[in-house]
């Protein structure tokens, strides 16, 4: 596998699977990217609900993943709640 992905997601033809570098850390997501009825994309996640984002274009959508999960995991750090068991890091 490439090295770290800078928030950008590594291609190593996996199914739609992300990692992400968030604060150090490299997260491994699944991903759902889905198109919208007017225009753009919207990338979300089964195992993060609360990580949704929208863009233009498939491109712009998942370069804005790692920005994102940062914020889930910052929400999810501020609440007190664990990260799902299955987010691997």
């Amino acid at each position: 596998m490439p090295g770290p992905a800078n928030g950008k997601v590594i291609d190593d033809n996996r199914p739609k699977c992300g990692c992400f570098r968030v604060a150090l850390m490299i997260y491994k997501v699944p991903l759902s990217l889905s198109p919208q009825p007017e225009d753009g994309f919207t990338v979300t996640s089964p195992l993060l609900p609360e990580l949704v984002t929208e863009r233009g274009t498939i491109e712009e959508a998942l370069n804005n993943v790692g920005s994102a999960l940062g914020a889930t995991i910052e929400a999810y750090q501020d609440l007190g709640r664990p990260r799902p068991k299955n987010v691997q890091i």
